[in-house]
């Protein structure tokens, strides 16, 4: 609820710690629906999730922030992003540039509201295509992107580094 998720028949999910994985429907019947053989040959039911020798399955989309907060996963956006209502902040694409530039521009430039603080989604449009950011909205709004991900912005909206980093 406090992302304003819409969680139906499209979403599978699962816990696994502190992430909560998202399934596709066919990796879900294949892992939820059938009953299975332990080791032991011992039958489970099918119809809940079992015991499994992988390390992951599915494509982690949220992680536990404590207090009850769930902040979503950069890499799942694409995923999630049409079912997350809430907690969005419209920026424009300069104020992407800048903070893609190390820029962390203030509560008060942006004129947002004084009441949303913590995990949000900035949301802009990159050739015309909805783009969602992940970010922390304190005093100032700041990017919460790994550099993989802001190399992949940056690269997108055309921009290039000057310097070679070493």
């Amino acid at each position: 609820q406090f992302w304003g998720a819409e969680v139906g028949a499209r979403h599978s999910l699962f816990s696994r710690g502190v992430r909560v994985h998202h399934l596709s429907d066919s990796l879900r019947r294949r892992m939820w629906d059938p009953p299975r053989l332990t080791r032991k040959e011992r039958r489970l039911e099918g119809g809940h999730w079992h015991p499994l020798n992988v390390i992951t399955a599915g494509q982690p989309a949220w992680k536990y922030e404590g207090e009850g907060r769930w902040r979503p996963i950069s890499g799942a956006l694409p995923i999630i992003a049409s079912s997350l209502k809430l907690r969005r902040v419209d920026i424009d694409t300069g104020t992407l540039i800048g903070l893609l530039n190390g820029e962390e521009p203030l509560r008060e430039d942006l004129k947002l509201d004084e009441t949303l603080r913590g995990s949000v989604l900035a949301v802009t449009f990159l050739q015309g295509v909805e783009t969602l950011v992940p970010c922390w909205l304190g005093e100032r709004l700041t990017l919460m992107l790994p550099d993989s991900e802001r190399d992949i912005l940056t690269h997108r909206l055309g921009l290039h580094q000057g310097a070679e980093e070493e």
